[in-house]
């Protein structure tokens, strides 16, 4: 019975792609043929930005806020869902584009500058695009990036600029993809001009615990009853087992520190599955807060092997790694080295955790300088100067 449901749901999968392949195929089609009939100047030297369909909170958002404000000669669009909860702060409202609509299509055929955290650019379609780009009006792909690359990545071919912090990094995006050596540069992260600590001047203090997703759960979330399913997981069991651990309720309640839990966006259709015995936890989905805010607004970041403790130790504050499940998640999400967990302590047992987060708590949630030493010798630049080094860089590249 189980061998037959595996196969249904790769039947499921491949009919899905299949038909989304043909769509996209569709509309591709349809926006290269009408293209030339487009207003020449609604997508003369078009620069098109996207993040996720439904957010703009990384680096794209604030290379868009930076040309909108700084560089209005520039012909800018930005992809983004009505419906996203991060419409409303959105400057300059006309030049958004709906995900996956005609303009969207449009755009990306005649833009000349396609911009994105994905390297795939801001095409509609991904990779998928890749056979279509001989038809297209010859663009320049800028990979922003999501996060700090930490290990050798498979890179593709189609990438004009790719954006680095350091020169460590710069090393391993050149090793990724050889043929990319000379499209690496290092200029920092747009994001990273807007870190700036607020958790020194705030009353009561927080604690971020930001688990990173794996891609065996990937597919679990989409069954039937799936929170059944993810509640008898490792993964969901050692994480809530955090979230009501009595010593660290006692502690939390008893200095008035907030512990807000935010789960990777690949898994936050199981956040409502997680709870807890104090009132000082917080189980926080997306749509009320951005990841930006609370990375600024903590004291301590405890994540498990999320890249994002690269921007909370730049911002000179403690992490901790709880990684219980090292052995399946070399094996089954990232076969790659641990090595790169530095700026931090790492445990892999519940009681550690605890002990950890509780001295943490005690020493006044401080960096170690040994920590402090080592991040500010990693990245590259603290000036605030990210956005205007990546503005120019793409505005000097060629079209």
């Amino acid at each position: 019975m189980e061998s037959v449901a595996v196969m249904d749901k790769s039947i499921h999968k491949i009919l899905y792609y299949a038909k989304w392949l043909v769509v996209f195929s569709f509309k591709i089609t349809i926006a290269i043929i009408v293209s030339p009939f487009c207003n020449k100047k609604t997508y003369r030297d078009l620069w098109l930005i996207a993040e996720r369909p439904d957010e703009a909170r990384d680096n794209g958002y604030w290379l868009y806020k930076y040309i909108v404000e700084k560089h209005p000669e520039i012909n800018v669009r930005y992809v983004l869902s009505k419906s996203s909860p991060d419409y409303v702060k959105m400057p300059r409202k006309e030049l958004l584009i709906e995900p996956k609509s005609l303009a969207h299509y449009l755009s990306f055929v005649l833009c000349t500058k396609a911009i994105a955290v994905e390297m795939h650019g801001a095409s509609p379609g991904k990779a998928f695009c890749i056979p279509f780009l001989p038809f297209m009006r010859k663009k320049q792909t800028i990979f922003l990036q999501h996060g700090v690359i930490n290990s050798i990545i498979p890179l593709r071919n189609k990438l004009d600029l790719i954006v680095s912090t350091c020169e460590q990094e710069k090393r391993l995006l050149q090793q990724s993809n050889p043929r990319l050596k000379n499209n690496v540069q290092v200029l920092g992260l747009c994001r990273f001009d807007h870190l700036i600590d607020t958790s020194q001047h705030r009353k009561h203090q927080t604690i971020l615990i930001m688990p990173t997703f794996r891609r065996w759960l990937r597919d679990l979330i989409r069954l039937k009853n799936a929170e059944e399913k993810f509640k008898k997981t490792e993964y969901y069991k050692r994480w809530n087992e955090v979230l009501n651990d009595n010593q660290l309720k006692e502690m939390i309640e008893q200095e008035n520190i907030t512990v807000v839990f935010y789960l990777h966006h690949e898994l936050q259709p199981m956040t409502k599955t997680f709870c807890s015995n104090s009132k000082n936890v917080v189980i926080a989905h997306q749509k009320d807060h951005d990841v930006q805010t609370l990375l600024r607004d903590s004291a301590l970041l405890v994540t498990d092997y999320s890249s994002v403790f690269f921007d909370f130790i730049y911002m000179e504050k403690p992490v901790l790694y709880y990684q219980f499940d090292q052995e399946a998640f070399l094996s089954k999400h990232y076969t790659r080295s641990l090595e790169s967990y530095f700026f931090g302590d790492r445990v892999s047992k519940h009681v550690e955790l605890i002990n950890a987060i509780l001295a943490s708590i005690t020493n006044g949630f401080r960096a170690s300088n040994k920590n402090l030493l080592a991040a500010n010798a990693y990245f590259a630049y603290h000036d605030q100067q990210n956005t205007q080094r990546n503005f120019e860089a793409i505005a000097q590249g060629g079209k």
